[in-house]
Order: C-alpha cells, then sequence, then structure tokens
C-alpha cells in the first residue's frame, strides 16, 4: 500500500507539473502579449505617475469605482495638488492598493481611500490576470511570498483563460460589446478611463450596505500609524452609492457610516447619504459612473476634502 502511495504521489505531481508546463507554454504563445494592453495592465500607469510624482500630491486607492468615477485633473485643479488614481481591479483586494500606495508616500500627502467594501478579501485568479498583466519579474508588488501564497488560485486562472479562449474562439471571436474600453489605452497620464462611456447601466440588484470587519479596520488603523509618521495623512471618503430600484436606505448607510467613523483612527470626510447617483449616471456596473457622473462625483469630493481642510486647518 506504501509503495502503491508512493508512486501514485509521484505520477500525479509529474502530471500537474506537464499539465502547469504546457499551460505556461501556450499561454506565452499565444495570450500574453494580447494581455499588455488589457484593462490589468494600466497598472504600470499608475505606478509610474505615483512614483514619479514628487510631494505633497493626492493618493486615491480603491478598486474600480475610482478609474470610471474620478476626474483627477479637476481634483489636481481645484485642490492645487497633483492626483494619482491608484484604483483598477477590485479582485485583488484593497490590502494591495494600499501596499501599492505605500511605495511613495511623502510629508504633506492625502492618502484617501474610497472603498466600497470593508471586508477582508482573498485575491483568487484575480491575482495571476493582475500578475501577468504587469511587468511580472521587475515589479515590486509581486514579492515571492505573496506569489507563493496565492500559488493555490493558479489552476483556477489557468482554467479560465483556456474556457475563455475556446469561447472566443468557436463564438467567432467577436469583441465584448464594451470591449474596447478595458484597455490601458483608455487611461489618462493620472490614471483615470478617459474615453466616452455611455449610460448603459439598468438593474433591478439587491439594496447594499458595506459590512466592516474587524481585521480590515485594524489593518487601516495600523495603516494610518505609518502614514503620520510619514507626515501625511489618511482620509476616507465615499463611493458611489447607486439609487436604482431597490437603493440603500439612507438611515442604514448613515448607521454604517457612524460606525465607519467610529472604528478608524482617521477621518471620514464624506457624508454618504449625498453620493447617491440615479441609474443614469452609471456605465455598466453599480460602481461605475459615466464621464459626467465622474464629475458630478468629483466636485462632492472636492468639497468633502476641503471642508477638512478648513475643519482642521491643513
Amino acid at each position: 500500500m506504501k509503495h502503491f502511495l508512493c508512486k501514485f504521489l509521484i505520477y500525479t505531481g509529474l502530471l500537474c507539473s506537464i499539465s502547469v508546463l504546457l499551460f505556461l507554454v501556450w499561454f506565452f504563445l499565444f495570450i500574453y502579449g494580447k494581455m499588455k494592453n488589457n484593462y490589468d495592465s494600466a497598472i504600470e500607469i499608475k505606478m509610474e505617475r505615483l512614483l514619479n510624482t514628487p510631494s505633497p500630491k493626492i493618493i486615491l486607492a480603491g478598486n474600480s469605482n475610482l478609474p470610471f468615477g474620478i476626474d483627477s485633473s479637476m481634483l489636481e485643479r481645484k485642490l492645487g495638488m497633483p492626483c494619482v488614481n491608484l484604483g483598477l481591479n477590485g479582485g485583488m483586494g484593497n490590502a494591495f492598493y494600499e501596499k501599492m500606495a505605500s511605495m511613495n508616500i511623502g510629508k504633506g500627502d492625502l492618502v484617501i481611500i474610497l472603498y466600497t467594501h470593508y471586508e477582508e478579501e482573498i485575491n483568487g485568479p484575480f491575482f495571476w490576470g493582475f500578475y501577468f498583466s504587469t511587468k511580472m519579474f521587475r515589479n515590486p508588488l509581486f514579492s515571492p511570498s505573496l506569489l507563493l501564497k496565492q500559488l493555490y488560485a493558479l489552476p483556477a486562472f489557468m482554467k479560465y483563460m483556456v474556457m475563455e479562449t475556446l469561447q472566443k474562439k468557436f463564438s467567432g471571436n467577436k469583441a465584448g460589446k464594451f470591449e474596447h474600453i478595458y484597455k490601458s489605452s483608455s487611461f489618462n497620464i493620472y490614471g483615470d478611463i478617459a474615453v466616452e462611456r455611455p449610460a448603459a447601466f439598468s438593474a433591478d440588484i439587491p439594496s447594499y450596505i458595506p459590512i466592516i470587519q474587524v481585521a480590515t479596520v485594524k489593518r487601516l488603523n495600523k495603516w494610518h500609524e505609518e502614514i503620520q509618521q510619514k507626515g501625511a495623512f489618511l482620509l476616507a471618503a465615499s463611493y458611489p452609492v447607486y439609487a436604482g430600484k431597490n437603493v440603500a436606505d439612507k438611515e442604514k448607510m448613515l448607521v454604517f457610516q457612524k460606525k465607519l467613523q467610529k472604528e478608524l483612527s482617521f477621518p471620514v470626510i464624506s457624508d454618504f447619504r449625498e453620493y447617491y447617483f440615479p441609474p443614469e449616471y452609471f456605465f455598466d456596473s453599480c460602481f461605475h459612473l459615466t464621464k459626467e457622473g465622474a464629475e458630478k462625483r468629483t466636485a462632492l469630493l472636492v468639497k468633502d476634502i476641503e471642508n477638512w481642510q478648513k475643519k482642521y486647518g491643513k
């Protein structure tokens, strides 16, 4: 029995190794080149601006509600500080963007988190799509320990890529309706999606109020201490709230907001109830705004920052 088990483990290991090797050969020959202008590869634009923008500056951290929901040039004009929009793919988790922002936080910087949730996340297959869309071997965000931690998700990513390729091939390889928008070439130098996008999202989705987890609060408060030591400021602001059919109750949203402010050691500068937008301001999800919606949301954020500056004399 012991001999059989050893042989089984050896054969299984060999089979897995061969499968991974064949996948990687296929991936780099036929897929990798096509990923260099995809949505996630815009991380290179964001990192370049982050690392080359002097302090004091504004750093925006969060998921895709940022590239599809902020006009960074407006922030820069109104507040007189250069702006860096780090938001990209929510599948990577908030902690990833905190790590990214920390690569260049200097004295006087305003680091603003605009999260749609305050729960812990598992990156999973999204991690590998993100990883292969970047300058993998030269990107300091992807340490060997992080790669090892995410190895469990590689098979799921392999399966997804194979199935997606086959689906496109047998469906005539037709591009998605908005595929032309989800390209790194759609981003401007600030890290915003700069191309026109139609008001196309109208859905009967459940009411949503973010959940706050203890582990997330601890991580953010620890990060706040690190930011303070650098002479910078950490703030929290609102995401755009989809005010469709099942709009989130404003009283419950206020309860969430007050709890968030109580738990965090840094200011929550927004009244989340002011960030309710009707469906015509949303593009293709309940967090992605049209350009007009992004301008209106940015105007609210400017007001919030100015109010915080007046209150604390910053």
